[in-house]
């Protein structure tokens, strides 16, 4: 969108030529268009940038954390065919809200186990 408003001030500014009260410092409009058009690019480089090293840095976090997960539960005894999918390190980032935390079933029975205690406050949570 910018790409295409910068090429709309210069095609106005070449077809209407640049009036000379809006020279500045010795450049004039379409040099300082062409500054502002490479200044953009340069910022949507390092964002282009910054946006892969950060996803870098949460597959990394997420494969850490399963593994984690996978180590505790073999350590504990417990059956890692039962271990689902690690979430996201950070939350989808395509998503904008947020999973609830509820049984797999509707119900409550046969889904997820939940702690003595836990299961008071869900019980408790769910009837208000």
């Amino acid at each position: 969108m910018l790409f295409v408003e910068i090429q709309n001030l210069k095609r106005e500014l070449s077809t209407t030529g640049s009036p000379t009260n809006l020279q500045l410092q010795g450049t004039s409009a379409l040099g300082r268009i062409d500054g502002m058009e490479a200044a953009l690019a340069r910022l949507t480089a390092q964002t282009e940038e910054l946006t892969n090293r950060v996803n870098r840095i949460v597959a990394d976090g997420t494969n850490r954390i399963g593994d984690l997960e996978f180590r505790l539960v073999e350590l504990e005894g417990g059956d890692i065919s039962q271990l689902g999918q690690t979430t996201t390190l950070g939350g989808d980032m395509g998503d904008t809200q947020t999973a609830a935390i509820s049984p797999s079933t509707p119900d409550g029975t046969g889904g997820a186990q939940l702690a003595v205690g836990e299961q008071s406050d869900f019980d408790r949570a769910r009837e208000a």
